[in-house]
């Protein structure tokens, strides 16, 4: 099949689907069909990556929750998406934005037009990959065979859950692993404290036993392996501060979104995304467990508004209180002043995002509003003992 005729087929499925098509040729750009204004283009975020792909077929879920689906045929590639509303905070929208090297304007309106692709289910979606990769690559293939490719995967790729992938073999000649209950404890623990480091290098470096079969065939085991998980976290993390009505709902969520996955390595990294976001939510907690509903709403006001400008008379004025009233009665309740307060949350930012993103310290700095890239580093050493560099080079 020459370029020409790839061509006409990925105008037809955009046409058809609606949703952005992009088409390379040697991972070079080729053309683009039904991009629906998407100025710039999402997946350039994701484009080296994804394009080094050397399956016929795989997907990619982002960081926020939308989907990507990368088809190979001989030298060509294929990027469907991305499909999936996006649901941010305001935070995540200056995040996204800061991904893209966009204004925040920009992205407001980049984001308008991502919501404006129709919705499909990921298991409409993945038909659809199957579709496609049956007529270009003659392979008659399952959902379960569908390879996910996800950017916070590789953390945690060596400390999968190990289940015996031989579900079916007769009874005695199988092997049966049993999760150490010292493993669990451990886990349990660092969730309840909302310790989202210590349970990161936790997971990284700490092996355990595994589980033992609770299904016959091998993906409902997983999934039923992830439900039990999601009731043992959610219940650590109600231990730990976090709200029953946020826990459950949370719950919820991540077992229908686990329900409609059809791989392994999708599931194992589900999981470790839950883990980590209920860790992340008990730690947001704890700053606000034990304070008034005024100080609640400027630390909410502050989480949400990282990127942007920040100080005692922004706040002030944002909730009508002098400054002075505002500091002192911060002082009181947090136990640290509101500045302090606000460099923590911008140094935590920091720190994801030199953890997950390639951006260079200057614009980390520049995005965090510090009054200089010296400024940062300086801050950032003085708060966690190395510098942003070494810190970095520590998490790859």
């Amino acid at each position: 099949m020459n370029l020409t005729d790839l061509e006409y087929i990925c105008d037809c499925m955009a046409n058809v689907s609606d949703i952005p098509i992009r088409l390379y040729a040697s991972q070079q750009f080729d053309s683009a069909f039904r991009m629906h204004h998407l100025h710039p283009d999402p997946f350039l975020i994701y484009k080296d990556e994804l394009l080094l792909r050397k399956e016929n077929i795989s997907y990619f879920i982002t960081p926020y929750l939308q989907y990507l689906g990368i088809i190979n045929h001989k030298e060509f590639t294929i990027i469907m998406g991305p499909v999936g509303q996006c649901n941010l905070n305001r935070q995540e929208e200056h995040d996204y934005a800061f991904l893209l090297g966009i204004s925040f304007q920009e992205f407001k309106q980049l984001l308008q037009d991502m919501n404006s692709i129709p919705v499909m289910t990921l298991e409409n979606f993945l038909y659809l990959l199957l579709l496609v990769n049956f007529y270009l690559n003659d392979e008659r293939l399952d959902l379960s065979d569908l390879p996910l490719f996800d950017q916070i995967q590789r953390f945690y790729n060596h400390n999968v859950l190990e289940v015996s992938q031989d579900m079916d073999e007769p009874k005695g000649q199988s092997k049966t692993f049993h999760n150490s209950l010292d493993y669990e404890k451990q886990m349990l623990a660092y969730i309840k404290a909302g310790d989202t480091d210590g349970l990161s290098a936790f997971i990284m470096k700490k092996p355990h036993g595994g589980v033992g079969k609770v299904a016959r065939h091998y993906l409902r085991q997983l999934k039923n392996i992830f439900i039990t998980v999601v009731t043992l976290v959610s219940r650590a993390a109600i231990d730990g501060g976090l709200s029953e009505d946020e826990a459950m709902s949370l719950s919820d969520y991540y077992i229908q979104y686990c329900e409609d996955l059809f791989d392994t390595e999708s599931i194992s990294a589900l999981q470790y995304h839950m883990v980590m976001e209920f860790t992340d939510r008990v730690h947001k907690t704890k700053d606000i467990a034990f304070v008034t509903p005024l100080i609640h709403e400027v630390i909410s006001y502050i989480k949400h508004n990282l990127a942007n400008n920040l100080d005692s008379t922004v706040i002030a004025e944002q909730i009508h209180m002098s400054r002075s009233a505002l500091s002192t009665r911060f002082k009181k309740e947090v136990g640290i002043n509101l500045t302090d307060f606000i460099m923590k949350e911008r140094i935590n930012k920091a720190k994801s995002l030199l953890k997950y993103t390639d951006k260079p310290l200057s614009e980390i700095s520049s995005f965090l509003c510090f009054s200089s890239q010296s400024h940062f580093q300086n801050v950032f050493k003085k708060i966690n003992g190395i510098t942003p560099h070494e810190y970095r080079k520590s998490t790859k």
